[in-house]
């Protein structure tokens, strides 16, 4: 898997693009859609609770950002139909799609891997993996319109980690990981959209918690820490970067 570190960004602007976030309503997400928003782009929310997400659009606005636009959807429940209208709705009320980020995930605790039902692997590759290749693919005419356009997945270290009690985590991250490089070597498909991936690291978020219940937040980076890597890879400084894994934390 490759790595790059991320450079200094001379003009991180995002300016007159339109960029959907997943999971946009806690952690990392909406970390990400914050800092998308003041780098100067019309910023999608998505998440599951229609509450945070208007809690969240509020104070994009009151940043004096660009106005964003907040779609609800439960990724569990979802899809081609869903991920379709979805798209649809971005075509109709935005009119352009620079860039996703991937960044809704699930995981609600950790567990030996042959202990877990099928249900349940069948239920975190649906939220970890199949709404975000769904909803890509979705999004993909709206994408290929773009003159730049850029995908950006979210990849955790554990992922590459064959570990006890991981397996929840690390079996859906390994096919994560695997699409992402897939998509980014079908160029010919899809000529002016790019694939990559950041690798935050340790960072406070709520699905750390989880897997890491006895850990003192005090000593883990914000989410907001690893936001200039996304920024980095939404932008035209990266324009050459395609099937990359970005870890801000080195």
């Amino acid at each position: 898997m490759n790595h790059r570190d991320v450079p200094p960004l001379p003009d991180a602007s995002l300016k007159d693009r339109a960029v959907l976030v997943t999971g946009a309503s806690g952690g990392l997400g909406r970390a990400v859609a914050l800092g998308v928003a003041r780098a100067g782009a019309t910023v999608v929310l998505h998440g599951r609770e229609e509450r945070k997400l208007v809690t969240l659009y509020d104070e994009i606005v009151a940043l004096g950002a660009p106005e964003p636009a907040a779609i609800p959807l439960d990724f569990a429940g979802a899809g081609s139909r869903h991920f379709d209208v979805l798209a649809a709705d971005i075509g109709e009320n935005v009119g352009r799609l620079d860039g996703i980020v991937h960044c809704a995930s699930r995981i609600e605790r950790l567990a030996l891997a042959h202990a877990v039902a099928a249900e349940d692997w069948a239920g975190l590759f649906q939220v970890n993996v199949a709404a975000a290749l769904g909803l890509t693919r979705a999004c993909l005419p709206l994408l290929k319109a773009a003159p730049d356009a850029s995908v950006v997945f979210t990849l955790e270290a554990h992922h590459a980690k064959a570990d006890a009690y991981w397996g929840v985590a690390s079996v859906p991250g390994v096919a994560l990981a695997t699409a992402m490089r897939t998509l980014a070597s079908e160029t010919a498909s899809h000529p002016g959209v790019r694939f990559n991936a950041v690798m935050p690291g340790p960072i406070d978020t709520p699905s750390r918690r989880i897997t890491h219940p006895g850990e003192a937040r005090a000593s883990l980076p914000a989410p907001a820490s690893v936001v200039p890597a996304y920024v980095w890879l939404l932008g035209p400084a990266s324009r050459e970067s395609n099937g990359q894994v970005v870890a801000p934390g080195g």
